[in-house]
């Protein structure tokens, strides 16, 4: 958490498989699904997201690393989640 009490995104990305985990928590997820065949979310137990795990195709389809890029990939997630997409 930063000062305003946001949570700090880390971008963990491995270039050699085009993974990469986007952190915004520390607590220990209280579930973990599929968003699609590339993202998987954990969730604490008040459905806030806790990190995103990009599988594969993280700088060719997601953009990654860029900070830009891993905010609208978080922002869709939240929306999926909301739509009912639940982890």
């Amino acid at each position: 958490m930063n000062d305003a009490g946001e949570p700090v995104m880390r971008i963990d990305f491995h270039p050699d498989t085009d993974a990469a985990w986007i952190d915004l928590g520390d607590a220990t997820a209280a579930k973990e699904r599929a968003l699609s065949d590339d993202v998987a979310v954990g969730v604490d137990a008040d459905g806030e997201i806790l990190f995103l795990d990009v599988h594969s195709n993280a700088s060719l389809t997601y953009g990654l690393p860029e900070v830009a890029a891993a905010e609208r990939l978080v922002e869709w997630a939240r929306g999926e989640l909301a739509s009912g997409n639940r982890a």
